[in-house]
Parts: C-alpha cells; structure tokens; sequence
C-alpha cells in the first residue's frame, strides 16, 4: 500500500471512532437524564406520601426522631474527623516543608 492510502485509511478510521465515542457520550447523557428524571419523580412521589401520613397522623414518633438526631450526630462526628484529618494532613506538609 502507498502511503497517501495509508494516511486515508488512519484518518478514516480516527473518524469513525470519534464519531462512535460522541455518540455514545450523547447517549450516555440522555440516559443519565432519564435516570435523574425518575429519581426526583419518585423523591417527589415520597415527600408527598409523608406529607399526607403527617397530616393524618401526625408528625414521627419519639424513636424515629431521636433514630434521626443519633444519625445526624454520627454524621457531624463523622464530618468533623474528616476536616480534622484534612487539617491534620496539611499541617504535616507545612512542617515537612
């Protein structure tokens, strides 16, 4: 084969591989779309079957809420450590600096 053929086949097939990964980024996007679509749906879908079991029976009872606060306070502990061993990291590179 010539070269000028070789270079047209090199450039004919960087074309169709580019044009097969775009279509598949655009699919992708389409389905994460779709995907996101569907979850607030049904996270709207939730709020709303809470709201009329609230209205009906009231608010959570005593054990769910203090179940919520314990999580929310393992979540802060959690949080905090991991800002503390963010600032633990970086006052090792300062003093190593």
């Amino acid at each position: 084969m010539s070269r000028g053929i070789k270079k047209q086949l090199s450039f004919f097939l960087i074309v169709i591989c580019g044009v097969g990964i775009y279509n598949y980024i655009a699919t992708r996007q389409k389905q994460n779309n779709e995907v996101n679509v569907d979850v607030q749906q049904r996270e709207r879908d939730f709020m709303e079957k809470r709201a009329e079991y609230i209205h009906k029976h009231g608010d959570t009872s005593t054990a769910d809420q203090e179940i919520q606060k314990e999580l929310a306070l393992r979540r802060g502990h959690s949080l905090i450590d991991s800002s503390s061993s963010i600032k633990n990291a970086q006052d090792t590179k300062q003093s190593v600096e």
